[in-house]
């Protein structure tokens, strides 16, 4: 799976820097947990960092993020390449 990138649309470095850990995060538990857990985890982790970065929740971030998701959930799980896996599947 590809690095973690440093850019995610926030406002802010911190809020970038936040979404980064959050990724890596997930990408490491990719590894290991069904997407379910995965689903549950990246909700939380959104939460928390809505909190001080509401900008989280924009459109322009979130589907970063579920470009990234789908891409490291395919590589990790076998799936073909092309598949998706929406903003309504990642419930975000």
């Amino acid at each position: 799976m590809n690095e973690v990138p440093k850019e995610w649309e926030m406002f802010s470095d911190e809020g970038d820097t936040a979404v980064t850990a959050m990724m890596q995060e997930i990408k490491d538990a990719l590894k290991s947990k069904p997407l379910l857990e995965i689903r549950k985890l990246l909700k939380q982790r959104i939460d928390e960092i809505a909190k001080e970065h509401a900008e989280v929740y924009d459109t322009d971030v979130r589907e970063i993020i579920v470009s990234r998701l789908t891409k490291w959930a395919c590589q990790a799980n076998g799936l073909k390449i092309g598949f998706e896996l929406d903003l309504d599947y990642w419930d975000l």
